[in-house]
């Protein structure tokens, strides 16, 4: 098991992220690593695989400039004497020494340790309490980098860096001391149960160490006889976590076990400190080791440093790269691996010799220019025939190497996928490549991939599965034909369909619409308006009308008054289909205006006017007048009651003519086409003047001709 997700390739490459001291010089190009004096003493980078003398690195921080405790982290960037690379450089301080304020290990505590304390020995034994004391175990700066370098044959190793000081006491001198770096990965499968030790002090209590397999213990001594691996001290001695717990673990994440084979060191049993198959826990000789070495600050004894090379130790497979975010410095009052931790300083930091490889979709021309407005991100949706270019970002902005993009049809990315370019160079800051633009023709879900391929010193990663989600989406188009029909919707015979049609009141009408593509599937919605413009609020004729082989067909609309009504309907797309609608004015239904009906039946009351005169004298005239109205001129010269129709009250006649009389019928009316006759008779009662009868010689003939029912003669208002 390593600490390591990532495949590497190639030769050195600085992180400079990472906080790395410059305290030691490692020659990694022959496998040997030689240490100079501590920081301020004149000495090389500590990961340039060219370095076979140490040369000056005048930055370096001296043991009084380190930062002090209780203070912030503080940073060193350091160009190298004599050559091209620079490393940052980062300590951190330990809490205040003073037994009120001082964060260290409580009573019992020692590296197998890893459950809070519940009353028994290893692993539940873990406290935290405040303050050591003053003495030779009382830490107080914790430096840690990591790099990049190759070695013989081309090939990438990683070196880890740790730089311990610990405080200056009457105490302190070369006598056996210990203490172990610890590197923590947080896998999320081993997360514990809280309280989890995270540095902070839990007063009356303890807390859980978050350890998997894989992590790293890196242990060496400031003196004495004999390390915890059993070399000569000084001598760097490595451990890793053994854990073969499988199956799903904390946070629903699966648990990736220890190699089998194995071995738990100190006589334990799983989990604990251990050592990987064919590995030993012996790395060598501080001073002179393939592996590993250090070098201790002679002057004060308060100084010290070690530097391994992860893959030649076998603590992290070839080829694969590392990713920590936690890491402990503990001290002891002796080199023994079962010893009661003292100090301990946390640094909750993240360093990785992993390269990241991380994408967006954009959408683009043909040439790969962002369309505008632009449309790029993660998850984008675009109409067919557009074109895509998917865009990797490397990190570190120092990484080297190509890409090729690949865009599958599986949400596992299971398929064989297609390439949209490969062997593509990363450049620029940050390092990005693009792929090769891509036309898509057809609806679908992309499910698009970036794989970096790492040049020299930089290792291989790749974006995730998912991360990147390409929808096509088809346009579709909504056409629309209306049809008069029976209340049924069944069509007329003959036919009345078209764009536009024209039907008397109380007919009834479909509307048919049609969607291309035919394979599109949704639903469709119909409304018609009254105003031309379709901006009215609209009466629905059906919605939510499943549309079948491309077409679906409104409810039934009966319309019994005239007028003109514009009808719409509305697709709305299922899956990859897009919505789409007819256009308001592209149908029209044109309801005719009910015609009108005139029957006549003419009358009229017959009237009549007599004037009397005496144009022969004979004084004033006198008498009276009476009038008769008859339906026959026979009846009417018999004087009698047959066929009489009318007789107007007999009037009175006096004065001098002439004299005007008329009839006043409202009674009688006469409603057919008839000749009718008038018997007019004056009586005079003038001795000296006669009376006048008419003898029926006036008549009233009347054609009466009435209007029937039909359209003839109508108008528009």
């Amino acid at each position: 098991m390593t600490l390591g997700i990532a495949p590497r390739r190639g030769r050195p490459r600085w992180l400079a992220l990472l906080v790395v001291s410059t305290a030691m010089t490692l020659v990694a190009g022959t496998t040997v690593l030689a240490f100079a004096p501590g920081p301020g003493t004149g000495n090389n980078s500590p990961f340039n695989a060219a370095d076979a003398k140490p040369s000056p690195v005048p930055c370096a921080p001296t043991l009084a400039n380190l930062p002090a405790p209780g203070g912030s982290s503080a940073d060193y960037t350091c160009a190298e004497t004599g050559g091209s690379q620079s490393v940052t450089v980062s300590y951190f301080p330990d809490t205040p020494s003073g037994t009120a304020t001082d964060n260290a290990w409580g009573q019992g505590t020692s590296s197998d340790c890893y459950l809070a304390k519940a009353g028994g020995g290893s692993p539940a034994c873990v406290t935290t309490v405040f303050g050591i004391g003053a003495s030779k175990t009382d830490l107080q700066d914790l430096g840690i980098g990591l790099a990049s370098a190759a070695v013989t044959g081309g090939a990438s190793h990683d070196f880890f860096y740790a730089g311990i000081k610990r405080l200056q006491t009457n105490s302190t001198n070369s006598s056996n001391a210990n203490y172990s770096v610890e590197i923590n990965q947080l896998l999320p499968a081993y997360q514990p149960a809280a309280p989890i030790c995270d540095g902070t002090v839990i007063v009356g209590g303890g807390c859980n160490m978050w350890r998997s397999p894989g992590d790293i213990t890196l242990m060496t001594d400031w003196g004495g006889n004999s390390s915890s691996c059993g070399d000569p001290t000084p001598a760097i001695c490595a451990y890793v976590w053994i854990d073969f717990a499988s199956g799903i673990g904390a946070n629903g994440a699966t648990r990736t076990p220890s190699p089998a084979g194995s071995t738990c060191f100190n006589a334990k049993a799983a989990p604990c400190w251990g050592i990987l198959p064919g590995g030993s826990a012996k790395l060598g000789d501080i001073t002179n080791s393939d592996k590993a070495a250090g070098s201790i600050d002679a002057a004060t004894s308060t100084f010290s440093e070690i530097g391994v090379d992860l893959n030649a130790a076998g603590l992290e497979a070839p080829g694969q790269c590392l990713i920590a975010r936690r890491f402990w410095a503990h001290s002891r009052a002796s080199s023994s691996f079962s010893a009661e931790l003292k100090d301990f300083i946390v640094a909750n930091k993240t360093v990785s010799t992993c390269t990241g490889t991380t994408t967006s979709l954009h959408e683009t021309t043909a040439a790969g220019a962002d369309v505008t407005p632009a449309n790029s991100g993660t998850t984008i949706t675009i109409k067919t025939g557009a074109y895509v270019t998917d865009v990797a970002t490397v990190t570190p902005s120092t990484s080297s190497g190509t890409v090729t993009f690949k865009y599958y049809t599986t949400p596992d990315c299971s398929d064989a996928g297609t390439t949209a370019g490969s062997g593509i160079a990363i450049s620029g800051t940050p390092r990005t490549a693009s792929s090769t633009p891509v036309q898509f023709s057809s609806p679908g879900t992309f499910y698009w991939r970036a794989f970096f391929t790492g040049g020299p010193g930089s290792s291989d990663s790749s974006s995730t599965c998912g991360d990147e989600i390409l929808t096509v989406r088809q346009d579709t188009t909504t056409s629309t034909v209306l049809h008069e029909t029976n209340s049924a919707g069944a069509d007329l015979n003959p036919a009345n369909n078209g764009t536009s049609i024209t039907v008397n009141p109380g007919a009834y009408v479909t509307d048919v619409a049609s969607v291309l593509p035919s394979g599109a599937t949704g639903t469709m919605a119909f409304v018609y308006y009254t105003t031309s413009d379709c901006s009215d609020a609209g009466t629905g004729a059906g919605s939510g009308i499943a549309v079948v082989g491309g077409n679906a067909s409104s409810t039934t609309v009966q319309f019994s008054s005239s007028g003109t009504i514009y009808w719409r309907a509305f697709f709305t797309g299922s899956g990859l289909y897009n919505d789409s609608s007819s256009t308001c004015g592209g149908e029209v239904l044109t309801v005719n205006q009910v015609n009108t009906a005139i029957s006549t039946a003419p009358w009229y009351y017959p009237n009549d006017k007599a004037t009397i005169s005496s144009p022969n004298g004979g004084g004033n005239l006198a008498g009276a007048i009476v009038f008769k109205l008859y339906n026959t001129s026979t009846n009417c010269g018999l004087n009698g009651a047959t066929g009489l129709l009318y007789s107007e009250p007999s009037q009175t006649v006096s004065g001098a003519g002439p004299l005007d009389f008329s009839t006043a019928n409202t009674s009688v009316k006469v409603s057919t086409t008839t000749t009718v006759f008038w018997r007019v008779e004056f009586h005079s009662t003038n001795p000296a003047q006669v009376g006048r009868n008419s003898f029926c010689q006036e008549s009233i003939a009347g054609t009466l001709t009435g209007d029937s029912p039909g359209t003839a003669g109508n108008t528009t208002p």
